[in-house]
């Protein structure tokens, strides 16, 4: 029973959390989300560099929010001191673009999922294909809709195969 309720906390909680503050959340200009996310981004980059998993125990995780806070502090101050309309401009104008970077990273950070000895590059086309589409919908729904329902859209996305194969074993 443990083992499904760590595999439901971070499959259908954390995991979604993560990746669409990650992937998602910058999508739409503000200095709350961008600062949100480059500080996301840090913390995982430094888990990943110095192997690092924050939610292990209280102690990371209180390590987590509290380099969080100041660093989020620290990137909205910075934000507020040297933003300007050029930048306001830029982000929109690319948003297409952005729209695709985050979709590719979105299908990169899942290639992890599979687990196959084939490096063709029809393998990886068509093990990335999947989260690209989904990755597209995902910032349809942010952009058009909110935050709100592309987390919960992957959420759900991540809980029906997390039941079924509960049902399975």
């Amino acid at each position: 029973m443990k083992v499904l309720a760590d595999s439901f906390f971070f499959s259908v909680i954390l995991g979604p959390v993560l990746e669409e503050i990650l992937f998602r959340l910058w999508l739409v200009y503000n200095k709350i989300n961008i600062s949100i996310t480059i500080v996301c981004f840090l913390l995982w980059i430094n888990g990943l560099v110095f192997n690092i998993y924050w939610f292990d125990n209280y102690k990371f995780t209180t390590y987590f929010i509290l380099t969080f806070i100041v660093l989020f502090i620290c990137s909205l101050y910075l934000f507020k001191k040297y933003e300007k309309v050029k930048t306001f401009n830029f982000w929109n104008k690319n948003q297409k673009t952005f729209i695709i970077i985050s979709c590719m990273l979105f299908g990169a950070a899942h290639i992890g999922n599979y687990t196959g000895n084939n490096n063709s590059i029809e393998y990886y086309f068509i093990t990335f294909a999947p989260q690209i589409s989904f990755g597209f919908i995902l910032c349809y729904m942010r952009i058009r809709i909110g935050f709100g329902a592309s987390l919960t859209t992957h959420s759900l996305n991540n809980f029906i195969p997390l039941i079924l194969s509960a049902f399975t074993c």
